[in-house]
């Protein structure tokens, strides 16, 4: 694994940490074998879950630690129902428009956060690779509200970032600070 896209990684589910206890049952959306490694192993909850649409992708064993692998459509499927439920692989790669629905779909398998993470809009305004829209905190917000959440925090990457994140061997990205938003979405 690419070692700047592991730190990218870390310290994106380091601020994952706190809204995650060992009771939880947590399901990560868009697992993938990279991923998956990461958050396996820094995740300490009762029941770790992978869903993934692409079971390729996912090789048991080579994601660490899950407990689980649900093969599924996150947007349209029926899914584990959680305490928590992460994904940092999903919302960048719709579009804006159907995103109040993608939310209302997940947070009924939600019982207390949903956490999403991409690329932050406001700073990395070029789409790259098959991503369709570029998270923005007042659209989220607005969005969130409307799915029936609230938006209990907001979080943005390390300044310690790498100074360069390859998507693939055609894609690389200059890292900027704050170039990565997570938002804590949280019921009512």
């Amino acid at each position: 694994m690419n070692p700047d896209y592991q730190k990218l990684f870390e310290d994106t589910y380091s601020h994952m940490l706190p809204y995650i206890t060992p009771d939880d049952v947590v399901v990560e959306i868009g697992i993938r074998n990279d991923r998956g490694v990461i958050s396996s192993r820094m995740f300490k909850c009762k029941e770790f879950i992978g869903v993934d649409a692409r079971p390729e992708r996912v090789q048991m064993g080579a994601v660490g630690d899950i407990d689980q692998l649900v093969v599924a459509d996150a947007l349209k499927d029926i899914l584990p129902e959680c305490d928590v439920m992460i994904t940092t692989a999903l919302i960048h790669h719709h579009p804006k428009e159907i995103l109040e629905d993608a939310l209302k779909h997940l947070g009924k398998y939600t019982r207390k956060y949903l956490i999403i993470s991409g690329p932050n809009g406001d700073v990395q305004t070029s789409l790259y690779g098959d991503h369709q829209y570029h998270l923005r905190k007042e659209d989220i917000e607005e969005i969130a509200y409307k799915a029936g959440f609230t938006v209990e925090k907001v979080l943005y990457s390390d300044d310690s970032a790498p100074p360069v994140h390859f998507f693939g061997p055609e894609i690389a990205l200059s890292w900027v600070k704050d170039g990565q938003i997570t938002l804590v979405l949280k019921h009512g």
